[in-house]
């Protein structure tokens, strides 16, 4: 009995001794070898793709300074520590108490607890940049990250005059939430009148041509010509005009020679009718996968009123043009207004343009670029919260200014998960949950204790 005792015992000795070297190695891998994991649908607890590039890409040294008590660390410290497994190399992290260190807190200037300061530059820089963030989300501690590393902030002029919405206005049709994410990328919005100020500011870093409904007198164009020629950047963005006469067609005169124009029609794509919309709303899941705006997209864009930029031919090998969205080879532009008055339009062979065809056109050369969209209407304040909408607008924002440091998928709302059931799908989980798995557990506890009884 003492022999078998202490095999026994030796072998419970050994086996305790490996569990405990297996969960030690495990805990040393782990502590050296951070993995996450996100079984969420919108992967709402990972950080968007936007982040991980600013993040990975830094080249100058971030510290993260958070001032809170130790309640609120713990809180913050997952979200925190995920910016910093990026680059651990570059990106810091420090908490602060500032109840224990007042000095501290005082000498960064931190009010209110719960502050995160980010400075760029070593402890040793005496010019350091810092900037504050009060409110920890990914959007704003991302967007914060980009200020804190550009030097100065670059213009986006908008041209005012033609009655186009606003970049200031916060209706359904205005433009304020752009505007907003322009100036979260370190971006400032401009607004120009070209015919009052008769010529475009020096401070300019790009043009923005963006919903007009009225003609542009021939000083604008010839102001905007040459701006071009001389390596200017120009953003345009024009609906299909539904009036007697197009809106704004002396646009095309200014990018004809840089090898693209606006045809008036409405693009219709009955392939991708989903989500109840109008026929006026063109849904696009054809991008380019090779361009940096649009080789990430997952989801489609919308384009209200759009109508097709075309290319223009044999306009010098210089040119670079690129399609980054597609509709399908089903699509076709549609020019009757009559149909288009109706609501009731259909493909007319001979009038209308049938195949693939583009709502959207990038050119470039060695000083020049532009970007053209057959919508203005996708990045109001109604449609860009849409799928891919914003995204597509601040990644052709940032290419046409060169700084594609900026072009990525960028944080998402989050929101509250749902599960919308039928009726049919309701019952059954009624009937699976309320009485089949109650019924279930009762049987087999009757049925043991039968079979209990006859031995």
């Amino acid at each position: 009995m003492e022999k078998r005792t202490l095999s026994f015992g030796s072998r419970s000795l050994v086996t305790a001794l490996l569990v405990v070297a297996i969960v030690g190695i495990v805990n040393f891998l782990g502590a050296r070898n951070e993995f996450q994991f996100d079984l969420t649908k919108d992967k709402l607890n990972s950080l968007s793709d936007q982040t991980r590039k600013v993040v990975r890409e830094l080249n100058t040294p971030i510290r993260a300074v958070y001032f809170a008590k130790l309640a609120a660390k713990e809180q913050v410290r997952p979200f925190l520590e995920s910016y910093r497994t990026l680059n651990p190399a570059q990106f810091t992290v420090e908490y602060v108490d500032p109840d224990k260190q007042p000095s501290r807190a005082k000498q960064a200037g931190i009010s209110r607890a719960g502050t995160l300061q980010l400075i760029a530059g070593t402890p040793s820089e005496v010019a350091a940049r810092e900037i504050k963030v009060e409110e920890l989300t990914e959007e704003k501690v991302t967007n914060a990250l980009l200020k804190i590393l550009k030097a100065k902030s670059l213009e986006i002029c908008v041209l005012t005059g033609h009655n186009e919405k606003s970049f200031n206005s916060q209706e359904s049709d205005g433009f304020m939430a752009m505007k907003t994410a322009l100036n979260g990328q370190s971006y400032e919005v401009k607004e120009v009148d070209l015919v009052a100020q008769g010529k475009l500011p020096e401070s300019c870093g790009m043009v923005a041509i963006w919903g007009p409904n009225k003609a542009f007198f021939p000083q604008e164009l010839k102001i905007l010509s040459e701006y071009l020629k001389s390596g200017g950047r120009l953003v345009v963005g024009l609906d299909m005009s539904f009036g007697g006469t197009d809106a704004a067609p002396e646009i095309n005169t200014i990018l004809s020679p840089w090898g693209i124009q606006f045809e008036r029609a409405l693009l219709i794509d009955p392939s991708i009718r989903a989500l109840e919309l109008d026929a006026s709303v063109l849904l696009v899941n054809q991008f380019s996968r090779e361009h940096p705006v649009t080789k990430d997209f997952t989801s489609a864009v919308a384009l209200p009123f759009s109508r097709p930029v075309v290319p223009v031919s044999d306009k010098g090998s210089t040119l670079k043009l690129e399609k980054i969205l597609s509709t399908s080879s089903k699509a076709w532009a549609e020019s009757s207004l009559k149909e288009l008055s109706t609501g009731a339009v259909q493909y007319t062979a001979g009038q209308d343009t049938l195949g693939v065809l583009h709502p959207a056109l990038l050119v470039q050369t060695p000083s020049t670029r532009i970007a053209a969209f057959g919508s203005a209407s996708f990045a109001n304040n109604s449609y860009s919260r849409m799928l891919n909408n914003s995204d597509l607008f601040l990644n052709a924002m940032a290419w046409v200014l060169e700084d594609e440091s900026t072009i990525a998928i960028r944080p998402k709302e989050k929101v509250a998960g749902k599960i919308e059931l039928t009726s049919k799908q309701g019952i059954f989980v009624f009937l699976l949950t309320v009485v089949g798995l109650p019924l279930a557990v009762a049987s087999g506890g009757i049925g043991f204790w039968a079979y209990r009884r006859k031995l």
